[in-house]
């Protein structure tokens, strides 16, 4: 090649711009290290974002300035292992995240379709306990006098408790010295044994069964409630 022809080349080269399509400029502009190896963005498409990565890329390279093929290859490894831990802490925060906004959820549906099913575990504990006092009364219910007093709100939970057993259109059902009125119910005080076996009694006959087996399907009902709560207990 002639002198004339290298000055040629030479004047060429100067008036170069760089590569001038998208393909050539993509390539280009992954050429900024001296090894390609060096040159990877290790970002998730669509989640991250390759400004922010080249940032933190730039930060690392800048902390520490490699001197050399190899620093320079160690600084990129670091640069992407750094990335990397952050995403995994975004992501296990984000896990988080999602898994209490499940709980809550699955919490309000509870409340919404899991009828009975408490919201917290002192419920749960009060649930457990009222099943078992009204299992505990059923059962001493035929031994004790009719004039011994009982305890007005396990009267009531037992009262309720033998009133569920009965289909729904005998909610309405009238037990001879125990008020209808609502407000009437709520005051009164005089719960005795010889009122609740009344009320077992009127029960019962309105459906065609035995007291007695009023009662056992009441209890095994409350034995239901109470293996519920106790096993709702410890996941609340």
């Amino acid at each position: 090649m002639t002198e004339k022809k290298l000055e040629a080349n030479r004047k060429n080269a100067l008036k170069s711009t760089g590569p001038k399509t998208a393909s050539g400029k993509a390539v280009s502009s992954r050429n900024a290290m001296k090894h390609g190896v060096l040159a990877a963005t290790p970002i998730l498409p669509g989640i991250e974002s390759s400004e922010d990565w080249q940032k933190h890329r730039d930060g690392i390279f800048e902390s520490f300035a490699p001197v050399g093929y190899l620093e320079e290859w160690l600084t990129h490894r670091l640069a992407i292992s750094s990335w990397r831990l952050v995403r995994v802490v975004r992501y296990e925060a984000e896990v988080a995240a999602a898994a209490t906004a499940m709980a809550e959820s699955d919490l309000d549906d509870r409340a919404e379709f899991d009828h009975g099913k408490p919201p917290d575990p002192a419920e749960a504990r009060g649930k457990a306990e009222r099943a078992s006092l009204i299992i505990e009364l059923l059962r001493a219910l035929p031994n004790i006098t009719e004039e011994e007093s009982l305890d007005t709100d396990v009267a009531v939970a037992t009262l309720w408790a033998l009133a569920e057993e009965l289909p729904e259109e005998m909610d309405d059902l009238s037990v001879p010295g125990i008020p209808d009125d609502d407000a009437e119910f709520d005051a009164f005080d005089c719960w005795t044994a010889g009122l609740l076996r009344k009320a077992v009694q009127v029960y019962a006959a309105a459906v065609r069964m035995s007291p007695e087996t009023l009662i056992g399907k009441t209890i095994a009902s409350a034995y239901e409630n109470l293996d519920e709560a106790e096993e709702e207990e410890p996941e609340l």
